[in-house]
């Protein structure tokens, strides 16, 4: 479960800066601050520095779903990135950042030392993102291609490179809605941590499987999720709806020497009814995975 709250202050200046502050409490607890500043009145190019900590449990598993270990891991990470707006459809970023992440032993075998890592280097991220809504949305599209490399004068322990891409959309006709889904991720250079890891498992990423239940270095995963709006309650701000839907699922993590593969995906599913309500997204769900796995979940509230 989680419960976000989100302040944005607008027109923090002549020039149209936004202050934006975002907290989550819950399984993981996240704070972050960003000041977003346009460098001129007509707002293309920008400069946004921006802190954020994080902290997250994740729990280690063997090949029959057992628990090992439970570890915390903390992530305090600062970044400033400078970069420019295209109309109401995109952003490019690049900028430099900094991190610290500890991983804890929280209960169980030590599978792994606590440790502690630093990061920091370069990165880039472009961004499309006309999609209407991100809990149930009917139409539109969002895509991020997000790209970092450590470097040693920036602080970093470690050589790492990492890729990532996400992209999804929403095409509806009458009440009912389409949304598939594909990510990927790389770590060309470096080990991985556990904060840095690609994880698969949980409610909409193989769901039959326990929340992070898979773990590597390399990430394929598609997703096809089809909803249907039952009813609509119109309050204005308060307005709330419930769907009912289902996924298809496929994908996997791989360690970074093996060959990706779709003879290697796992497969899975879920039936879920969900609800978009004032405090943010709730779902209900039974969800199945090859091997014979089903997990059946609660979810409450928006994570970030």
């Amino acid at each position: 479960y989680s419960f976000a709250i989100r302040h944005l202050l607008l027109a923090a200046n002549r020039i149209g800066g936004e202050w934006e502050n975002t907290a989550q409490f819950g399984t993981a607890t996240y704070f972050a601050s960003q000041f977003y500043q346009p460098l001129s009145y007509s707002m293309p190019w920008f400069v946004a520095p921006k802190v954020s900590t994080r902290r997250t449990p994740v729990t280690l598993r063997n090949a029959d779903a057992q628990a090992l270990a439970e570890y915390r891991i903390a992530t305090l990470f600062g970044e400033v990135n400078f970069g420019r707006i295209f109309g109401e459809w995109g952003e490019l970023r690049v900028g430099s950042f900094w991190s610290s992440e500890e991983g804890d032993l929280h209960v169980g075998t030590p599978l792994f030392p606590n440790y502690t890592q630093r990061d920091g280097g370069v990165q880039a991220a472009f961004q499309v993102d006309p999609l209407d809504s991100t809990v149930f949305p009917q139409k539109g599209l969002s895509i991020l291609a997000h790209s970092y490399k450590n470097l040693d004068e920036m602080g970093a322990d470690t050589d790492r490179r990492q890729n990532y891409f996400y992209g999804t959309g929403a095409w509806s006709f009458r009440r009912n809605t389409i949304a598939p889904l594909v990510q990927a991720g790389t770590t060309p250079e470096g080990e991985v941590t556990l904060g840095t890891s690609y994880y698969l498992g949980g409610p909409g990423r193989l769901s039959g499987l326990y929340p992070q239940q898979l773990l590597g270095s390399k990430l394929l995963y598609t997703r096809l999720m089809y909803y249907r709006e039952l009813t609509h309650i119109d309050l204005g701000a308060l307005s709330s709806a419930v769907y009912a839907g289902v996924t298809l699922e496929a994908g996997n993590v791989y360690a970074q020497d093996d060959a990706v593969s779709l003879d290697t995906f796992r497969h899975g599913g879920s039936i879920f009814l969900g609800a978009k309500s004032p405090i943010g997204p709730v779902y209900i769900g039974y969800g199945f995975a090859d091997g014979g796995d089903t997990l059946i979940y609660l979810v409450i509230g928006e994570r970030f």
